[in-house]
């Protein structure tokens, strides 16, 4: 194992009990665990303050730029998985997309249905809040719960989630349901990416549809 390496080796004794004496000089077979440590494709921690934007949009970029050149998601063995640590007070108005850096979108959820939204049809995101956002036009920040998106969740997107009920009460500082935190299957596919490079910008965009709430982003990666 090299210094560069990114393998973390765990020897776990596997022929003796742990109470069992071992003699100098003597073999003793040990079985290695491998953990590998994956890098992130890219991430963020800087706060995005969505205030009550009315049908503005709101962006925050990553540049990833470590992959090969030229290398391009091909969606076969490669899990892209985007995640975000949020609050906002009504998911109702809200809607995101993830931009890759040829300008391939894809919806990520849709909780507006309003006529010339950033996202054709959706509806159904209530008056549920994401993570523990701070109602009305609070410009202290609340508390963001992580939401991630893979289309290996066992759960369905965000919105289908929501219809069926499948919330839980907060209090900020009202009281209400939320969005528990979780991994949730995302609204579009990521298979529009296949073909994307890997290296360039990635994009998080939401838009925020009604006035009288608001949230932040604080990470997304």
């Amino acid at each position: 194992v090299t210094q560069d390496s990114v393998f973390i080796i765990a020897l776990v004794h596997s022929s003796y009990a742990s109470d069992s004496v071992i003699c100098a000089g003597q073999i003793v077979n040990f079985q290695a665990l491998l953990h590998a440590e994956f890098e992130a494709l890219g991430s963020l921690e800087d706060t995005t303050h969505l205030p009550d934007g009315s049908g503005v949009n709101y962006e925050t970029e990553i540049l990833v730029d470590h992959f090969a050149p030229g290398a391009t998601y091909n969606g076969y063995g490669q899990q892209l998985e985007v995640c975000t640590n949020i609050e906002h007070t009504y998911l109702g108005d809200l809607e995101m997309t993830l931009t890759c850096p040829n300008g391939t979108v894809v919806p990520i959820f849709d909780g507006s249905g309003a006529p010339g939204d950033l996202i054709p049809g959706g509806g159904g995101g209530g008056g549920v809040y994401l993570g523990q956002g701070l109602d009305n036009t609070s410009p202290s920040l609340g508390i963001g719960w992580d939401y991630c998106f893979s289309h290996l969740s066992n759960q369905g997107t965000l919105l289908e989630e929501r219809i069926a009920g499948n919330t839980v009460p907060v209090f900020s500082p009202s009281e209400g349901q939320s969005m528990p935190a979780g991994t949730y299957s995302p609204l579009g596919s990521f298979d529009a990416f296949i073909g994307c490079p890997l290296n360039g910008t990635w994009t998080l965009t939401i838009r925020d549809n009604t006035a009288a709430d608001n949230g932040n982003i604080m990470f997304w990666g």
